[in-house]
């Protein structure tokens, strides 16, 4: 089954869409547009591979650079690590679809996960590239960069008109922010009792 899974990642259209939503979204979002995917096909052949990247970047430079920690923090740090995005991403994109309408944008709940998940494709290649190699995390400050993406996706994906497009993209980046940051705490918190390192003194 895990051959199956792994086979049916197109790893060219992930290294593509990283590319060009980052480098030239305003053409990349035109594409995303055109595309007949559901929100099965953006999770399954996009969002769930990098995710799964992500944890395996975590559980290998956990394993490489805080090897102090004992393998059931260790286990359990990945398994959030991966909770974290993926909950953020559908959680955001299910109010941005929610409150779109008040600003005059359609609701719809596969446009939004288009645009949260696209949009949070800069995130997600810093948190592989933070979790496996943790001294580049002064990088993370570079993630702020989906909020251009967002604004490149507001107007071809969600059809907000132009005198709201501003007040819809800040209401996005706080939605994103806000529930990313909540569902972070919650987590770290949960996490917090399992910091046990295996250090003797």
């Amino acid at each position: 089954m895990q051959l199956t899974f792994y086979k049916m990642i197109d790893l060219n259209f992930i290294i593509n869409r990283f590319r060009n939503i980052i480098f030239s979204p305003s053409t990349e979002w035109d594409i995303i547009k055109s595309e007949k995917h559901d929100i099965q096909k953006i999770l399954t052949t996009y969002l769930i591979p990098i995710i799964i990247t992500i944890g395996i970047a975590d559980l290998l430079g956990g394993l490489i650079f805080q090897s102090f920690y004992s393998l059931t923090f260790r286990m359990l740090s990945t398994i959030i690590t991966m909770i974290i995005p993926f909950s953020s991403i559908l959680l955001s994109s299910y109010f941005i679809s929610l409150l779109s309408p008040s600003f005059g944008a359609k609701s719809d709940l596969t446009s939004s996960i288009k645009l949260v998940t696209y949009s949070y494709s800069i995130q997600l290649l810093l948190s592989i590239l933070i979790n496996l190699l943790p001294f580049f995390s002064a990088l993370g400050i570079l993630g702020l960069y989906f909020i251009f993406i967002i604004w490149q996706g507001v107007v071809p994906l969600m059809e907000v008109a132009e005198e709201k497009k501003v007040s819809f993209v800040i209401l996005s980046v706080l939605i994103i922010i806000i529930i990313s940051l909540l569902i972070s705490f919650v987590f770290s918190l949960l996490l917090t009792p399992f910091m046990v390192t295996t250090i003797e003194i």
